[in-house]
């Protein structure tokens, strides 16, 4: 649990309307979201096809952030973000990262 709410919590953070609002031109993918991701999401959606999972693909920003559809990072709406929810489910299986007996 501790895991799931730091996640969210730096998303949060880093995505919150008034961060947004204060800095839009500080914020930076690579050195700000991307290592979050990069810890706690490339395992399976990563660089790695071999191991990409849902055909969702989080190391680029041009990604991330370009299919409306899929809202999987939604700039200054955090609430409105696939990857938010997913984080805060409380439900397992649709939770990420997935918990699995041998994660923990």
């Amino acid at each position: 649990m501790p895991i799931r709410i730091s996640l969210f919590a730096a998303l949060l953070l880093v995505l919150s309307p008034a961060c947004l609002a204060a800095a839009e031109k500080d914020i930076d993918f690579n050195s700000q979201i991307r290592p979050i991701l990069s810890e706690n999401c490339f395992k399976c959606h990563g660089p790695d096809e071999n191991a990409r999972q849902a055909e969702l693909r989080l190391d680029k920003e041009e990604v991330v952030f370009a299919d409306p559809q899929r809202s999987i990072l939604v700039r200054g709406k955090p609430g409105h973000s696939e990857l938010v929810r997913r984080i805060m489910s409380p439900v397992r299986i649709s939770r990420c990262p997935r918990w699995t007996p041998t994660s923990h």
